[in-house]
């Protein structure tokens, strides 16, 4: 079972995101695999060929589809990742809203993760 302890706090850029035109295929491939095992909800497979960004943990465990409106992030397709780790990848994503002053929106959230 995976156990995260605590992210990492980071200075809070848009740096933290990766363009999806920029991902390797080897990248991509991680990001389906992330999708096929945790998705809940069908916008989650969207993750490796839509427009926008990626937005990793600092662990690599996890992952979120990132499109950006100036100081506001809207995150499609809920959170992938494990079970266990989704309360530290909320915690962080707070974090990151405070420090940037970023609204974060996250959008179709299965039952599981609301």
């Amino acid at each position: 079972m995976l156990r995260v302890e605590k992210f990492d706090s980071v200075a809070v850029t848009n740096d933290l995101l990766v363009s999806r035109r920029d991902l390797t295929n080897q990248q991509r491939d991680a990001l389906e695999a992330l999708a096929f095992q945790y998705a809940c909800v069908p916008e989650s497979y969207d993750i490796a060929v839509s427009d926008g960004h990626v937005l990793q943990t600092p662990c690599g465990q996890g992952a979120m589809s990132v499109l950006v409106d100036g100081r506001f992030w809207h995150i499609a397709g809920s959170l992938l990742g494990p079970e266990s780790m989704k309360p530290q990848m909320v915690q962080w994503l707070k974090e990151i809203s405070d420090v940037s002053q970023r609204t974060i929106a996250v959008y179709n959230v299965s039952e599981t993760d609301a």
